[in-house]
């Protein structure tokens, strides 16, 4: 099985340590479907990505139930889009790579991390599809990444940039914290899709 490595600790493939198996088939292939593989590396997303989309998952799951839009899976895909859109301020992130000058004019976590930038983004995305529901979708997205990083140490700068005033919290990235609440999250994703 293949293996990467985090920190000098040899994981599985799956994210569980050697001679660990995980509960169920469901776990691993909801782990794996949240990974990149890129020339027979593994590569964490860099709070991370999956647990990002694995957050931005769940609350699709739960919009779905109240919304029931007619295409729930363009209605997921734009949702975990969102999720990830704001990281575009990162040089590092796969969307500020593929998109490398913004990262020349915008901090991370600064104005695309914003309040302005939750309404502005979305507005335009209303503007384009005048599609209110999935505009909504992306909305849901892109704040529950907001809220997510929020939690981390390095927090959030939520009225950049009229104020810098800093929201955060105590998770660091990448930590077992952090890996605790992804694997969490996948549990109550399978179990929420099991059930409705």
């Amino acid at each position: 099985m293949l293996q990467f490595n985090v920190t000098n600790r040899n994981y599985l493939l799956t994210g569980f340590r050697q001679n660990e198996t995980p509960s169920t088939s469901e776990t691993v292939l909801a782990f794996q479907a949240l990974i990149f593989i890129n020339h027979n590396k593994l590569f964490l997303f860099t709070m991370m990505l999956h647990t990002h989309l694995a957050f931005a998952f769940l609350i699709s799951i739960l919009a779905l139930k109240f919304l029931s839009p007619a295409n729930q899976l363009l209605f997921t895909f734009i949702l975990l889009i969102g999720a990830a859109f704001p990281d575009i301020d990162h040089p590092k992130s796969r969307l500020g790579q593929m998109a490398w000058p913004i990262s020349l004019f915008f901090e991370h976590r600064g104005f695309f991390h914003s309040f302005f930038g939750i309404a502005i983004f979305t507005f335009l995305l209303y503007f384009v599809s005048g599609s209110t529901l999935y505009s909504i979708a992306f909305l849901l997205g892109y704040a529950s990444h907001i809220f997510a990083d929020a939690l981390n140490y390095k927090g959030i700068m939520p009225f950049h940039p009229l104020l810098k005033v800093k929201l955060k919290g105590f998770m660091k990235t990448g930590t077992f914290y952090e890996h605790a609440v992804f694997f969490v999250l996948v549990a109550v994703n399978i179990f929420l899709l099991l059930v409705f």
